[in-house]
């Protein structure tokens, strides 16, 4: 609880959970007077219902010679407009008494900040998921401290994957990528972008755009990469399938047993294949 105002008071209770004593912070944060508090209130008027059985049992318990009860804990308090807070609580018995003394820290605004930022982890893990390509989280020794649900789809039979480097889970390789450009990336500080084969360089069954993103601190030094990986093998293949397509027609007039040529809007040629030159004797 470093970091928080401790809000001290004494409950002394008696058999019954009446207070005897409290402080000036019990009245601030019961809203409750000091005269209206001591002798008159029970421990259990401040408590909120969904608490109220385990923190009596806690009370009683610690009472007992065998002592089973936490002597800290957090509950919800309730005020004298029934607002609720949030409270973490450090309680013991007086020696030779059956009165407890409880010292209670307000960490509402505390608990209020711990959600927003549950929220916001919330909201930022279904956008991460929500992307429809794989995006990696790297530190700057590539060892990967996250990956969305693409990704983990894609290499579903190495997970866990956090934790690996990234070329001993994507590459299947004992040493760095000599393409990655994540390692460009982290000593430029600049994005850096490759065309890569999966899920081996030996035997590529498909390919990635990989584009990595250097993460900077306040200071503009790189902590980390993110990489956006996305899946280009469809295209890779068509690209290749033209690419074998054209060898193999440029061969075919190449080797015609005819002349062939082309020409520009000037009459200029651009291309004649072999029988051409063969025919005129000029060379290419």
């Amino acid at each position: 609880m470093s970091g928080l105002k401790s809000w001290l008071r004494i409950w002394s209770g008696k058999e019954d959970l009446t207070i005897s004593k409290v402080n000036a912070k019990c009245e601030e944060l019961s809203e409750y007077s000091r005269e209206e508090i001591e002798g008159k209130m029970k421990t259990t008027d401040f408590i909120s219902p969904e608490d109220l059985e385990r923190l009596t049992k806690y009370h009683f318990g610690r009472r007992e010679e065998v002592d089973v009860s936490p002597s800290e804990y957090e509950f919800n308090l309730s005020d004298r407009h029934g607002n609720i807070k949030n409270v973490y609580i450090q309680v013991g018995v007086i020696p030779g008494t059956k009165q407890s003394v409880a010292s209670i820290i307000d960490i509402t605004s505390h608990k209020q900040a711990e959600e927003a930022l549950r929220e916001n982890e919330r909201f930022l893990q279904s956008v991460f998921d929500g992307i429809q390509d794989g995006i990696s989280v790297l530190d700057t020794k590539l060892n990967i401290i996250r990956v969305n649900q693409w990704m983990d789809k894609i290499y579903r039979d190495q997970k866990p994957l956090v934790g690996k480097r990234c070329y001993e889970v994507y590459q299947q390789r004992k040493s760095i990528c000599p393409w990655c450009p994540s390692v460009k990336a982290i000593k430029t500080g600049e994005p850096q972008s490759e065309i890569v084969p999966y899920p081996t360089e030996e035997d590529p069954k498909g390919w990635f755009d990989l584009t990595a993103f250097p993460i900077q601190d306040a200071e503009g030094r790189v902590t980390g990469v993110i990489e956006h990986v996305k899946d280009i093998t469809d295209r890779k293949r068509a690209e290749m399938a033209l690419r074998e397509r054209e060898d193999k027609y440029r061969n075919f007039i190449e080797n015609a047993p005819i002349a062939m040529y082309t020409i520009d809007t000037k009459r200029n040629f651009t291309y004649g294949n072999k029988k051409l030159l063969e025919m005129t004797g000029y060379k290419k």
